[in-house]
């Protein structure tokens, strides 16, 4: 237990959005559980090493950084973020001055700055021992080894890299396919180049004519490079239309051809009529209506009768469709700017655009349900790839702007519209260009969704790795993009589009494959460690359950037999109800044995107070009295029941920080050695003493310079004490010892707190004839977690989520700043050997250590240990009482506790719990992570602000226990609000067989 898992090794081949969304979620993934991960990322648009610029991300493909600035997005900007922050306030921070931030349509090249400096924070936001490292290479094949399950990639120029668990490829838009120009092409036009190759433009020549193949987005890029990429000019007209003034570098004409008659519907203005209109009742119907379909037939007919119920909610009959295409784009425009009715073209892109995530969604159910059932998943999403297809160029069409822009270049003649839905004709062998004088011609045609071959994931399929969907010849791929057979190999973005819909967008928010993928990669790694380590089970295979991120607790060895304890867990929770306490007072024994011992070993007489205020079981104080030990108490209650227990009362120190006179009268009476905080307090206990005609043991509280400890508010300074102590004591007072009381648990402050005690000792006004001890109270620092590498991790975590570099794994987001030091060493013995071999750098102390000091002095040393005495000594256990969702889809784990039971005054309890099976309840398999939450009506009732990880699950009566919680989180803060009862604690002892079980002496009737 407590082993670390090696770092995981990821290949990803591509450098895009997709690749920089997978590399942050395994970045999440590696904090949330605590391994390290080691991403490669291999892109042929990459720098190479000795490149000038190393983050040249984004050289090639859509978003690359050097493209003109006429190029626009296509999707709303608002939709784009990262691990970095949204694009639009990284934009409205970085370069407010090359576009409005209000303009949803920014330039792309805008976006690949972004996706460059995404990366550029990822690398420097690493959890330690992982690494993120560039390659700019293409990618050729992928080849398995079965031996150890790995995997090779091997480069264009033959290349084997070195071997990985894991591999995502999310390449983008296939560079080559068989339809493109190039491949395909043998007419009289010459071929200038495509769309987005640079090399393309520097060949066309003013005044020059020019075909291009395709009238979509694309072929506005071709548009828009070739006039205001050269010095042309929109200039805005009084009629709201825009008006081109030519630079005279621009072609004579632009003569678009496609297999469509028509281009693209253009998108609303945001602040048009239409943008506006009042259909959320509408879509919301829609969208539900979709959920319920049975087959793809009746997602059309939902789809097309939602752009009808769209269109009386205009009040106006849609306009009719014009015959050209010239007057088609005009009316699409108008539209747009709500200047006219909307078309039933346009009505059928809008519904299709919004109400594409519940298809996306449905799509994805269906083919989850029939998972391997070609057959059937064919039947039930007939018409999906044609009717996808159809309804694209109406519902993403491109912006208001770029359009109108079009429309600009029709007006002057530049872009002519003859070959629309005429491409067969211009781009024949036999097409007559005397004709028609073409100078060249550009492909603006994009490779379609899908495998194409001479792609990567073409040559998956051919040596069987993966397979292709006959209806839509996009790759099949399970929900977490993985390859059927290949699960370690995934697949995602455009060439498994259609199979997999809605995922070929820089949108994160219409699907999850990336986010599943990534935590399928852990699982994946966490399983193959369990496999591996089946002599020695990991702590998730003993114990069920982890937090994220993990922080495995040290156990004493009876609480390792919890798991197997359904039986009894089950038969005290019906007894005494959920949680109850479970306290093994032996550890207290032996860790007091360990203070002692290291006092003993430089002649120190070390004697140990048990702070009776960590716990309040009386089984304890019997383990302490029955071992020689003394209690520390904080109240009159305490010292009560521990003198009815039967400790004498000069085995008790009265810590109190406000002492009642019913508590001094009873502690005099009982010879109780009592701290004093203040001179008031003492003149009180002499006058008390006085009325009883005993004698008070007092032990004053210093309060240590705050130019050496922090400060703090118990006790009086040593000035102070001194000139109270150069008077000669009343009678009633016998000064047996001084007492510190500290903040935080450093060796050194208690050891400079010893000395300044000395100061007082030594000082020659003072009578310390009689003095017996210096206290220095508890702190005694205690490490709850297994290892020191996970702690570290953890606060490694915090600091990423505070920087908002991860995303928030903890309730709400809250960062838990203040907590306990969950891993520290030294502790108890090795840190009180600290403390004693410590010797000052320089002053009157030097000559000797501490525990010189005390030797020479015949001083004993008090400690008043709670929390690091009761290591070991308990636990609490709570049933769980249901499984269910917030209203925003967060899973909770509801047990029967409330947030009191398991709490100090630390913001949380960083420890992972113990899950215990219910014996009538079977062992589920499917994970469930979660908030653990309880019993208290109250939005915020949360046990454990962490979320957990129950990776074979969690059912309604099982139970979960919280180990080591003896020290402080049992009681400190306990409440009985809402009337619901304490919890009984249970004094067990695991060394018989059954566990011997009784209740406490504090649960009984007569307490």
């Amino acid at each position: 237990m407590g082993a670390l898992m090696s770092a995981i090794r990821i290949a990803i081949v591509g450098a895009g959005p997709r690749g920089l969304w997978a590399a942050e979620e395994a970045t999440q993934q590696s904090y949330e559980r605590g391994v390290p991960v080691k991403i490669e990322v291999f892109d042929p648009g990459l720098p190479s090493p000795d490149a000038p610029h190393q983050w040249a991300i984004g050289a090639r493909g859509a978003y690359r950084v050097a493209q003109p600035q006429s190029w626009r997005l296509n999707v709303i900007s608002s939709v784009i973020q990262s691990r970095l922050s949204s694009f639009d306030q990284w934009r409205k921070t970085h370069h407010p001055e090359i576009d409005s931030p209000s303009d949803p349509f920014p330039p792309r090249y805008l976006v690949g700055a972004f996706l460059r400096d995404s990366w550029m924070r990822l690398d420097k936001t690493l959890p330690s021992g992982s690494t993120l490292v560039f390659h700019p290479h293409r990618i050729a094949s992928v080849h398995h080894s079965r031996e150890d399950n790995t995997w090779t990639l091997e480069t264009s120029d033959h290349t084997i890299t070195a071997a990985f668990d894991e591999v995502l490829l999310c390449t983008g838009h296939a560079d080559t396919w068989p339809g493109a120009l190039a491949a395909s092409y043998h007419g009289p036009i010459p071929l200038l180049g495509t769309a987005h190759d640079q090399n393309t433009y520097a060949c066309v020549e003013p005044h020059s004519h020019l075909a291009v193949r395709g009238a979509a987005l694309s072929f506005i890029d071709v548009a828009l490079s070739l006039t205001e990429g050269r010095g042309g000019k929109f200039i805005p007209q009084p009629d709201n239309t825009l008006r081109y003034q030519a630079s005279g570098n621009e072609p004579a004409s632009l003569i678009p051809c496609s297999r469509h008659d028509r281009l693209m519907e253009v998108k609303a203005d945001v602040n048009s009529s239409w943008a506006r209109l009042d259909r959320e009742d509408i879509m919301s119907e829609a969208q539900f209506q979709v959920s319920q379909a049975h087959d793809f037939s009746q997602v059309i007919d939902i789809i097309e009768n939602t752009a009808q119920q769209l269109g009386a909610r205009t009040g106006h009959t849609p306009s009719p469709w014009p015959a050209t295409a010239e007057e088609q784009f005009r009316l699409s425009i108008a539209v747009a700017e709500g200047t006219a009715p909307p078309t039933v073209q346009w009505l059928r892109g809008l519904s299709w655009r919004e109400v594409y995530p519940a298809v996306i969604q449905w799509v994805a159910r269906i083919r989850s349900i029939h998972a391997g059932d070609l057959p059937t998943q064919h039947h039930l999403l007939a018409g999906l790839k044609d009717y996808a297809r159809e309804l694209e160029p109406l519902a993403f069409g491109p912006p208001l702007d770029s359009a109108k822009k079009i429309l600009a270049l029709i007006d002057v003649g530049i872009i002519q519209c003859s070959f629309l839905g005429r491409a067969d004709e211009l781009l024949s062998e036999e097409f007559d260009v005397s004709s028609l004088p073409v100078d060249g011609i550009i492909d603006a045609v994009i490779a379609p969704p899908g495998v194409n071959p001479g792609t990567l994931e073409h040559q998956l399929c051919e040596v069987g790795l993966a397979q292709v969907d006959s209806a839509t010849s996009a790759l099949i791929t399970n929900d977490d993009g993985s390859l059927p057979g290949a699960e370690s190999l995934a697949v995602i973005g455009r060439a498994t589009e259609l199979y997999i819909l809605g995922n070929d967008t820089l949108s994160r928010t219409l699907h999850q494959v990336i986010p599943r993928w990534s935590k399928a990669v852990f699982t994946r790694a966490e399983q193959k460690r369990n496999l591996s380590s089946a002599d020695s089970p990991t702590w998730v295979q003993q114990y069920q359950v982890e937090g994220i991120p993990p922080l495995e607790p040290r156990l004493a060895e009876w609480m390792r037999k919890i798991p197997d304890a359904g039986e009894l867990c089950s038969r005290l929770i019906e007894e005494y109800g959920s949680p109850v306490n479970l306290i093994n007072p032996a550890p207290l024994s032996i860790n007091a044995a360990e203070f002692q011992r290291a006092g003993a070993e430089l002649g120190i007489d070390v004697r140990v107070f048990f702070a009776r205020k960590a716990n309040k079981a009386l089984g304890l104080v019997e383990e302490a009295l029955r071992s020689g030990h003394g209690i520390d108490v904080a109240s009159l209650r305490e010292l009560e029941q521990v003198l009815r227990v039967g400790v004498p009362g000069e085995r008790i120190i009265v810590s109190a920080a406000i002492k009642t006179h019913e508590l001094l009268h009873l502690a005099i009476s009982n010879a109780c050695a009592i701290s004093v905080d203040s001179t008031s307090e003492l003149h009180r206990i002499a006058d008390t003493a006085r009325s009883l005609g005993v004698p008070a043991r007092i032990a004053p509280r210093v309060a240590v310079s705050p130019q050496k400890v922090p400060p703090t508010r118990f006790g009086e300074r040593s000035t102070v004490w001194r000139r109270q102590l150069a008077a000669p004591l009343a009678p009633e007072l016998q000064l047996c010892g001084f007492h510190v009381h500290l903040h935080g648990y450093a060796a050194q402050d208690r050891a400079v707190a010893i000395l300044e005690c000395l100061d007082i000792i030594t000082d020659p006004g003072v009578d310390s004839s009689a003095l017996e001890f210096i206290d220095i109270g508890g702190g005694a620092p205690m490490c709850y977690l297994e290892n020191q590498h996970q702690w570290q991790h953890w606060l490694q975590a915090q600091q990423a989520m505070a920087q908002r570099h991860i995303a928030p794994f903890t309730w709400k987001g809250e960062i838990l700043t203040e907590t306990y030091p969950y891993y520290q060493q030294p502790v108890r013995g090795q840190w009180l050997q600290e403390i004693l071999s410590y010797r000052p750098p320089h002053g009157r102390y030097h000559a000797h250590t501490i525990a010189q000091w005390l030797n020479q002095l015949n001083l004993r040393l008090h400690l008043e240990p709670g929390r690091s005495l009761l290591d070991g000594c308990g636990l609490t256990i709570a049933e769980v009482m249901f499984l269910k969702h917030r209203s925003d889809g967060v899973p909770l784990i509801g047990v029967g506790m409330n947030r009191t039971q398991c709490r100090s005054t630390s913001a949380d309890f960083l420890v992972d719990p113990i899950l215990i099976r219910h014996q009538k309840t079977p062992a589920p398999t499917a994970a469930v992570e979660g908030f653990m939450v309880g019993a208290y009506c109250i939005e915020d009732e949360l046990i454990f602000k962490r979320a957990l990880r129950f990776p074979q699950g969690v059912q309604v009566g099982d139970f979960l226990a919280i180990p080591n919680t003896g020290g402080y989180l049992m009681h400190i803060l306990e409440s009985a609000s809402h009337q619901i009862p304490l919890a009984k604690n249970l004094i067990v002892d695991p060394r018989k067989n059954p566990w011997e079980v009784r209740l406490d002496a504090i649960d009984t009737p007569s307490d």
